[in-house]
């Protein structure tokens, strides 16, 4: 069993890397536990990872954008589409209105007087 104080038994702590896990690592079953106590010969390399600070948050009013400032053909061009778009959307809201009133005019014209005789007959027949 191995933990924190390697595989001998000894209530020694040998946690990191040391001569032993080199030995251990080749595949050697029979590694000596006094290797434990001594400094490896590879040593890795620790770098240190450079970390970049975040920019600090700007506290003062924003400068101008000098191509957004220039947006006045856009939103004279917005306003057109606007205007375009109302247009249009009225035009459909009346030849809806007609086509209703057209149909409703239909039905009262030539379905009332059939629904009307059906009902007649109906209460006749009664």
């Amino acid at each position: 069993m191995s933990d924190h104080y390697g595989e001998f038994g000894d209530s020694i702590c040998r946690a990191g890397w040391s001569a032993y896990w080199e030995v251990k690592l080749t595949g050697q079953d029979a590694v000596n536990p006094a290797l434990g106590d001594q400094p490896a010969r590879f040593q890795p390399e620790s770098v240190t990872p450079s970390v970049t600070p975040p920019p600090p948050p700007s506290l003062g009013i924003p400068k101008p954008d000098p191509i957004a400032a220039d947006n006045t053909a856009v939103l004279a061009a917005i306003a057109d589409l606007k205007q375009t778009v109302s247009a249009e959307h009225a035009a459909q809201t009346r030849s809806i209105g007609d086509a209703l009133k057209n149909v409703s005019e239909w039905a009262l014209k030539y379905l009332g007087p059939a629904v009307g005789a059906w009902i007649v007959g109906q209460r006749m027949a009664k």
